[in-house]
């Protein structure tokens, strides 16, 4: 036997084993998901997922002085299926805190989670039917509008609501079309924007970009006069600071 077919390894077609596998290429990659910032505060924060943890999607932080992410304990993975494919999981509060929606044992979950990585509160209780996803924290920090999607209806029902950042306390705001998407406050509290879109449209179709007056009731809000802005194609509304 020569040297060079000493260290061959003969088997029928297709059937060859290789050394090279899935696992071995894949164990020690990560994928940034999401990253939310708010001008007044240092602290970025983001989500990561990665391979060596089951493809959990975990939060993490950091400054501009900072060597390392710090990571957060999160139940589950961080991560929405609003819509099913997801994404808006994660948002910042004027004092720097972040608001997760995360998934644990097929149970969906809200929850406020202290920069300074003291205990998290949970903002909506876990449900197997009840989504959260796309929060817009109002300048006071005190509540954060949000998409929630109930599979306990049919068909699913997809509306936007006021949750409490203190506890698990949550209001309607509005009801009247088939999706809502990217509801954000404006810099002073008092205003809200807004898109909707309805079946059969698809929302790179038709959708349409709302804004509406805040009025403060108790421990919440509601929305009145809402005024449709453009009825073609919107998507994503941001506010600019007064000048």
């Amino acid at each position: 036997m020569t040297k060079s077919t000493r260290y061959r390894t003969l088997a029928p077609y297709g059937a060859w084993e290789s050394p090279i596998d899935s696992n071995l290429l894949s164990k020690k990659s990560s994928v940034l998901c999401e990253l939310a910032a708010i001008r007044t505060q240092s602290t970025v924060w983001c989500t990561i997922t990665r391979a060596a943890d089951d493809g959990k999607t975990s939060l993490f932080s950091f400054t501009n002085t900072d060597t390392a992410l710090h990571e957060y304990y999160v139940p589950g993975s961080v991560r929405s299926s609003v819509h099913e494919y997801g994404g808006g999981a994660l948002s910042v509060l004027p004092n720097g805190d972040a608001i997760v929606a995360h998934q644990a044992d097929g149970k969906h979950s809200v929850s406020r989670i202290p920069r300074d990585g003291s205990g998290r509160v949970v903002l909506a209780a876990p449900s197997t039917k009840r989504r959260y996803a796309d929060f817009g924290a109002h300048p006071s920090g005190l509540y954060a509008a949000a998409i929630e999607e109930d599979h306990a209806t049919k068909p699913v029902s997809n509306v936007l609501v006021c949750l409490s950042t203190e506890k698990m306390e949550r209001s309607l705001l509005g009801a009247n079309h088939d999706f809502y998407a990217y509801p954000r406050f404006s810099p002073d509290g008092t205003m809200i924007a807004y898109v909707t879109w309805d079946n059969p449209k698809m929302p790179f179709w038709s959708s349409q970009l709302w804004v509406a007056s805040v009025e403060e009731e108790g421990n919440t809000i509601r929305l009145s006069q809402p005024l449709l802005i453009g009825a073609d194609l919107a998507q994503q509304p941001v506010w600019t600071e007064p000048s």
